[in-house]
């Protein structure tokens, strides 16, 4: 729970303008399992490796609260109004 680092593993238009390495903002312990490690394009370290972001055709899911992750979420947020 807190601000921790975006670890984006692979390219995607909803990183777009968004590095790396920044932080953004988690809310809860929880954190999301992925069926199909193919669709995981983000992580952080919370304890090992755990979803932030994933992607399966144009479903988007993330695990941080962008609305409250500053610059980063703000910019997040204009990326996935940007997809439709």
């Amino acid at each position: 729970m807190g601000w921790n680092s975006l670890d984006i593993q692979r390219s995607d238009a909803a990183f777009n303008g968004i590095e790396s390495g920044l932080d953004v903002f988690f809310a809860h312990s929880f954190h999301f399992e992925c069926a199909d490690p193919a669709h995981v394009i983000a992580t952080t370290d919370y304890c090992g490796d755990t979803t932030a972001v994933v992607r399966k055709d144009n479903v988007l899911g993330a695990q941080f609260h962008p609305e409250i992750s500053s610059s980063v979420g703000r910019k997040f947020l204009e990326n996935f109004l940007q997809s439709f």
